[in-house]
């Protein structure tokens, strides 16, 4: 006899293959693919940003040492050397002063003390009032070669002696000044000039305005003709180079 029951059942047969895979363990080689993708190059920054920190100061320190050392050995022997040139520039100014020089030796040593430029402007001014005849000479002659190639600290220092009326300068030196003045055709002493003309009338002036002894009245004419002189010098037109 049959079993109703085993009858009724039929056999089913599956094929294939059944693969099980883990989501969680997928999840987190996800994320530790990302966390090391997003970390990578950032890193690599970090660190090198980590050194150049590291290392800026030093680096900086270092060129600002440089710098520093380089201006203040400049600086010293720049000093230095003027120190030199004061010492050689002081030992011309004696011996332009030597109270026997002769006309030679004046040219040579103001030729020499010209050599140091705008430098050797005070020290001529004070050989002009110091000097003997020949000195004086020799001053002038330097404040002009001077002027040269600088004429506006000869003008300036020339000019602030004719402006000075205090007794500070010889009568002397402010005719010297005056030479200079128009020989080196300082324009912007013109007013200065006429100043001094316009006030120099008499010998009742002088006291106020030089130092030393006062000039007799012969003197006192030479030195109007000098002021008429340089006025005359100033007043010239200066002929243009390359204009027809």
């Amino acid at each position: 006899m049959t079993d109703s029951s085993s009858a009724g059942k039929r056999t089913i047969e599956v094929t294939g293959t059944l693969q099980m895979q883990d989501a969680t363990l997928d999840q987190r080689l996800k994320a530790i693919e990302d966390k090391i993708a997003s970390l990578k190059a950032p890193g690599a920054l970090e660190w090198v940003l980590d050194l150049v920190k590291a290392l800026l100061p030093g680096v900086v320190l270092a060129v600002v040492g440089y710098a520093l050392n380089d201006t203040v050995s400049h600086a010293f022997q720049e000093r230095q050397l003027q120190l030199d040139a004061i010492k050689e520039m002081k030992t011309l100014t004696a011996d332009l002063q030597q109270p026997n020089l002769t006309r030679d030796q004046a040219q040579a040593k103001a030729a020499e003390l010209a050599s140091f430029g705008e430098y050797a402007v005070p020290f001529f001014i004070n050989v002009e009032e110091i000097g003997n005849e020949y000195g004086v000479a020799g001053a002038v002659e330097g404040l002009r070669m001077v002027a040269r190639s600088k004429p506006k600290p000869v003008c300036d220092a020339v000019t602030a002696v004719i402006r000075n009326r205090t007794g500070l300068y010889k009568w002397q030196t402010h005719s010297s000044a005056l030479e200079v003045i128009g020989a080196v055709h300082c324009a912007d002493a013109l007013p200065d000039v006429g100043d001094y003309q316009a006030n120099l009338d008499s010998l009742s002036t002088m006291p106020n305005w030089v130092g030393g002894s006062k000039p007799d009245p012969r003197e006192l004419a030479k030195l109007k003709d000098q002021v008429k002189g340089t006025l005359d010098l100033l007043n010239r037109p200066v002929p243009q180079i390359g204009r027809h």
